[in-house]
């Protein structure tokens, strides 16, 4: 079986767009979807069209990664996601969509914050590496 790949990387293969990011605190991706099962996606678009889409026939998703410092060992990453309807017609569509779907969203969502805590540790564990093989070679 193949592995499945839930990074933040992937979501631009699942048509979402970067709207901003701030440099190791937050970054936000948005899609815009044509049909309330997300099954039909505006191709990439720019976080102004993104912003200034008021289609009522539209709704916009939004979900953050953020990452807070607690002290020089420990973060805390969370996400969010946030979902604007354009019309009542659109919300009672994406409930029930949103009812089926859920339980697997929230399945991707704690793989996604496991595949980037795996990262962090790894990157953490590669400074250390390095700095004690720096150490080890100034002796």
């Amino acid at each position: 079986m193949p592995k499945v790949s839930c990074s933040i990387r992937d979501l631009h293969n699942l048509g979402f767009t970067k709207l901003n990011e701030k440099t190791g605190e937050e970054i936000v991706f948005g899609i815009i979807s044509k049909t309330g099962t997300f099954s039909s996606c505006t191709p990439h678009f720019s976080p102004e069209e993104f912003i200034n889409d008021t289609e009522p026939e539209h709704i916009k998703s939004v979900i953050n990664f953020r990452l807070e410092t607690i002290n020089l060992k420990d973060s805390v990453i969370s996400t969010e996601t946030r979902v604007l309807c354009g019309s009542k017609r659109m919300k009672n569509k994406f409930r029930i969509y949103w009812f089926f779907v859920q339980p697997f969203s929230s399945l991707i969502r704690k793989m996604m914050l496991r595949e980037i805590k795996k990262c962090i540790l790894k990157q953490t564990f590669m400074e250390d590496y390095q700095d004690g093989a720096t150490s080890m070679n100034r002796e």
